[in-house]
């Protein structure tokens, strides 16, 4: 009982003061989030229970969900139009996702967010495409996901994006640098060949392998580094001890040389790596999601939160606003045909951009990957396009 109350407090058709017939247009919005409402009933009438305990799961991505209402509510005021939604409940337990499709309610849908799991969203993937309702996956970097599924959309940019996002980058601040590619691993992968594929591309000149576990080519660096132009160094490392290890060896010829670091995959989740080490080589990021809290639509955003939640905003409420304020605009200036007409369109978003791409056999996936560098211990935003 006490699962169903709270989706109904959650499940709000945003219409300020107003009645369905009052709205120029009402869309149909489903939510699918994992908000583990069933362990809240454990954990209520559990009386040893402390209110951390009770938090651990439960209501984990409720931040998510309060920017999506956020968005909801401009949308609702600023578009003229009605926003009718439901929210469901959609963990990784098939039974959430059986309970989802048997309401008749989804048939009717003009958008489908989440669910955030990957099997949940592929079995409601193929609902999605059965009722042509576009559906979107804003947690998941996984390509898989949209495969042979033209209404599905993938907000999360792969790391294969992330190659194009490199060669980019280089060739528009880096062209005549000379180039190392550090390997932190027993054999290259194929991520190594990929990086040094693309950097001699670009450059046109060989490109310097470095493989870190071999304690001798440590000197590579030091005897290849060059006086007269910059040195690049892009090292690929998607485990935290590897990466701070490159760092503390790079770092030892940054006196006598001027080096750029490249980090990749994600650096920016690694905390502690060295902070005085990454501003001194410049040091380059790729990642998802980057707040710039000097930007005035970002502040007024952290003050509204701040206002109607009284807390501070995560990584999800940005990502849940940006989720909702795009895709309704999208909804409402196309219709639910709006997946294949997302290439030309622009809408402003706080946390990421979204450039989508498909072949029209496939889902639409996000490629935007948000590169910035440290400039004086400040994070600021590399435009390459």
């Amino acid at each position: 009982m006490l699962k169903k109350f709270i989706l109904a407090l959650f499940a709000i058709s945003s219409l300020f003061g107003k009645t369905f017939s009052q709205c120029d247009t009402t869309y149909r919005v489903a939510l699918m989030m994992p908000l583990y409402l069933e362990q809240v009933d454990e954990v209520t009438y559990r009386q040893s229970s402390s209110s951390k305990t009770m938090l651990q799961k439960p209501f984990s991505y409720i931040q998510f969900y309060e920017g999506f209402i956020m968005a909801v509510d401009s949308i609702s005021t600023s578009k003229g139009v009605c926003i009718d939604l439901n929210v469901y409940d959609i963990t990784t337990d098939t039974a959430s996702v059986n309970d989802a499709l048997n309401d008749t309610w989804l048939a009717n849908a003009d958008l489908i967010v989440g669910p955030f799991h990957v099997k949940p969203f592929e079995q409601l993937s193929k609902f999605a495409l059965a009722h042509n309702i576009p559906i979107v996956n804003p947690v998941t970097n996984r390509s898989s996901l949209i495969n042979d599924m033209p209404t599905a959309i993938k907000t999360k940019p792969s790391e294969e994006a992330q190659m194009e996002s490199l060669r980019q980058l280089l060739a528009k601040n880096y062209a005549e640098a000379k180039v190392f590619v550090v390997n932190m691993y027993e054999e290259p992968t194929t991520d190594i060949y990929k990086i040094e594929d693309i950097a001699k591309s670009v450059t046109g000149s060989e490109v310097v392998h470095v493989n870190m576990l071999q304690h001798e080519e440590h000197y590579i660096l030091r005897d290849e580094f060059s006086n007269e132009m910059e040195n690049v160094v892009i090292v690929y490392a998607d485990d935290k001890a590897l990466a701070a290890e490159a760092v503390n060896v790079i770092n030892r010829y940054t006196d006598d040389f001027d080096v750029t670091l490249i980090t990749l995959p994600k650096w920016g989740r690694y905390d502690g790596l060295f902070d005085d080490y990454l501003v001194k080589m410049k040091t380059v990021f790729f990642d998802d999601i980057f707040i710039d809290y000097n930007d005035l639509d970002v502040q007024h955003f952290v003050c509204d939160f701040r206002s109607r939640y009284v807390t501070e905003p995560t990584d999800y409420a940005f990502i849940g606003f940006d989720t909702g304020w795009y895709f309704l605009n999208a909804l409402k200036q196309f219709g639910r045909e709006f997946p294949y007409n997302l290439g030309g369109f622009e809408s402003r978003t706080l946390s990421t951009k979204y450039r989508f791409t498909t072949d029209y056999f496939n889902g639409q996936e996000n490629t935007y990957w948000n590169i910035y560098q440290y400039i004086n211990y400040e994070k600021v935003l590399i435009p390459i396009d």
